[in-house]
């Protein structure tokens, strides 16, 4: 014991030596100016913090850029489609003013901002279209642009597109975790000042530093007041008083900081894990806490981790179907009729049949029920793999057969009608004068014609309010196709 008390004096005078050296020295050099005035951490960030936000944006633009109707709109050069084209992804991209493209010619095709475009704007995308370089992203009035070039399948390119964010982007940036006596200010690569943010005594020396942004033209400058001066004899002798103290708290304090970091950094861990599955993120990483009492922990949350991606699973299959039925449900049949729409609209021949089930009303409930379920099944049945069936409503049904041409589609309609009322008659529980009949219409899709979809869904529509049952076909089954 005493030898470990000697150890321990001989400890604290050895550490208090060199408290007292590092004090003089922080006497003779603590204020001598360093040379990025410590703006260098600061400004680093925040640089960074709008790299990864431009980065974001290139990245959204040239997945737009890379899209077949961005590609169909530059080589047909359709002003109309452009138009709805730009205000599509006015909708995917909230915080964009404009968008538009600007084929070979130096045509502007959709609406690149909501006001008519400045004198330099136009002078910017002169030399845009005639293959110069610019400085990027450009900066024009209120408004900053980026662009990407758009190729066809054959790597030849065929125009720009690019769109218009607001200042106001930058200017939350600049604001986000920045404080008081400082202002940023970002300019663009002619000098001028895109966006600023803070503001400085007129009166009062400042420091200032600047970093260029990555991938850009652009430039960021921190200016911050230089801090007032102080006595270094009595800034040395509070450093020497605060050292002293603190040598004597430290001994008794530092394994018990070192434990509670650790404890801290494990259930930081779990804590983020908790949050991401409660957000819904069942891929989330699991953690990897260095404490045993932490790891006990960790089979529960992946239990959770499991159930949570099943739930996930089972939620987005019911979302695409309908549940009685297991077909699709009128929400998947919108996104299979746009991939439809584009399919034809690339020569490919695309048959829209809208489908409607007569007589249901009739039946009892229990019967109802398995005759839908008797449609699905035969729809399932005549359809081929790469067709699609969905039910839209009650009594509503709806077919998407590819590559099917007139002859095709009635082809395929008439063995829906007799498989249908050939597995009616083989229900006991449906009774001849209570089975159901078939309604069809059905149109196809025009390359060329078609640019709207909802005309396309509204002539399927109408072909089958103008299908009677005039004639029947086969026994107690009546269907009339009508072509629009």
């Amino acid at each position: 014991m005493k030898t470990r008390a000697y150890l321990g004096a001989a400890l604290i005078i050895v550490l208090f030596l060199a408290v007292s050296a590092i004090n003089l020295g922080l006497a003779k050099f603590y204020y001598q100016p360093r040379d990025d005035h410590g703006l260098a951490s600061p400004l680093q960030a925040k640089a960074q913090l709008i790299e990864s936000r431009l980065s974001y944006l290139r990245g959204l633009i040239e997945h737009i850029a890379r899209q077949p109707t961005t590609q169909d709109l530059l080589a047909l050069g359709d002003s109309a489609d452009a138009q709805r084209w730009a205000l599509q992804i006015l909708r995917f991209l909230p915080q964009a003013s404009g968008a538009a493209l600007l084929d070979g010619n130096g045509n502007i095709l959709g609406e690149p901002i909501s006001q008519p475009p400045d004198p330099l704007c136009l002078a910017d995308l002169g030399r845009l279209s005639q293959g110069q370089r610019i400085k990027s992203p450009a900066v024009h009035q209120s408004h900053f642009d980026l662009t990407s070039p758009v190729f066809d399948e054959t790597d030849n390119r065929l125009g720009l597109l690019f769109v218009s964010f607001g200042l106001d982007e930058l200017q939350a940036l600049l604001r986000e975790h920045s404080r008081d006596g400082q202002q940023f200010t970002l300019r663009d690569g002619h000098g001028n000042i895109i966006t600023q943010w803070g503001s400085l005594a007129g009166d009062t020396d400042t420091h200032s530093a600047s970093l260029p942004i990555r991938h850009s033209d652009w430039r960021l400058q921190l200016s911050e007041a230089a801090p007032a001066g102080t006595s270094p004899g009595f800034l040395s002798l509070v450093i020497f008083n605060a050292s002293a103290f603190l040598l004597i708290v430290a001994s008794l304090t530092l394994l018990v900081r070192r434990h509670s970091r650790r404890v801290e950094g494990d259930f930081q861990q779990v804590r983020s894990h908790i949050e991401q599955l409660a957000s819904g993120r069942a891929d989330a990483r699991p953690p990897t806490p260095r404490l045993r009492e932490a790891a006990r922990i960790l089979p529960a949350l992946d239990d959770i981790r499991h159930n949570l991606g099943a739930q996930q699973q089972q939620l987005a299959r019911q979302s695409r179907t309908d549940p009685l039925t297991g077909l699709a449900n009128h929400r998947q049949f919108n996104i299979e009729f746009t991939r439809a729409h584009a399919f034809a609209r690339r020569d490919t021949p695309v048959g829209v049949v809208r489908i409607q089930l007569q007589g249901l009303d009739a039946q009892p409930e229990e019967t109802a029920r398995h005759t839908l379920k008797l449609l699905a099944r035969t729809l399932r049945q005549v359809c081929r793999r790469v067709d699609f069936a969905a039910r839209l409503g009650d009594d509503q049904f709806a077919l998407l057969l590819y590559s099917s041409k007139r002859h095709g589609v009635e082809a395929c309609l008439q063995r829906l009608r007799d498989d249908f009322q050939e597995q009616q008659r083989q229900r006991p529980d449906i009774a001849d004068d209570r089975a159901c009949t078939l309604r069809c219409g059905y149109t196809l899709i025009h390359r060329h014609r078609d640019n709207d979809a909802g005309q396309i869904l509204a002539r399927a529509e109408q072909a089958l309010r103008d299908a009677d049952d005039e004639q029947p076909v086969i026994g107690k089954q009546t269907t009339r196709l009508k072509m629009a």
